[in-house]
């Protein structure tokens, strides 16, 4: 039996399992990869800086790869479980960018940006979709974090390569976007894993009437 035979309510409570643990190591190879980069600046450098030296590199390119994987596989599942396309689509697209991330370093130029821009966006887009159909108090947590993660893009995007402004930095302001995501993620795992068929009437329930 592969694993889209299974009956929606595995595929919805597998994908909070993968989408919480991919969360968790995304978030520690990137704490890892800066305990190991001498002189590193969090409000200074970029998270993907940390692809310039070793062993940082190799940490947080291969966490990136293998949380994305798991990311994507998390999307294929929630839309077995009969989540929107609005939900599963920016998810999908977050895990293939978290994995180009990983593929192609900072170093490689437009295919990195590419792939941050699709991790960092997909994510807000994701947490914000997933904010209209869940139950409350996460559907507000969602909606929060997904315009926290939105307007910190916009923000990030707009001092990238230019002189940064505020106090955090432009090394800051990308965590709050890449933090956001994977708080919200975190949390998201959580809720789709203790959703069952009684416990909610959303659109995101295993059997929902």
């Amino acid at each position: 039996m592969g694993l889209l035979d299974k009956d929606p309510c595995w595929a919805r409570r597998t994908a909070g399992a993968l989408v919480m643990v991919a969360a968790f190591i995304v978030l520690m190879g990137i704490i890892t990869g800066e305990a190991l980069y001498p002189g590193y600046h969090t409000g200074e450098d970029d998270i993907s800086d940390l692809a310039w030296e070793e062993p940082s590199a190799t940490i947080f390119n291969a966490t990136m790869i293998v949380g994305g994987v798991m990311y994507s596989l998390t999307a294929i599942l929630l839309r077995h479980a009969g989540l929107s396309r609005s939900v599963t689509v920016p998810a999908f697209l977050m895990g293939v960018g978290a994995v180009g991330v990983g593929i192609f370093p900072v170093y490689t130029g437009i295919p990195h940006y590419i792939a941050a821009l699709m991790a960092f966006g997909g994510g807000a887009v994701t947490a914000l979709m997933a904010g209209r159909t869940a139950d409350s108090p996460f559907k507000y947590i969602s909606m929060f974090l997904g315009t926290i993660s939105l307007i910190s893009l916009v923000l990030f995007t707009a001092m990238w390569g230019g002189e940064p402004f505020g106090p955090l930095g432009e090394g800051g302001m990308e965590r709050w976007v890449a933090y956001a995501n994977m708080v919200w993620a975190i949390g998201f795992g959580g809720y789709l894993m203790n959703s069952g068929p009684d416990r909610s009437r959303s659109r995101m329930s295993c059997n929902r009437p």
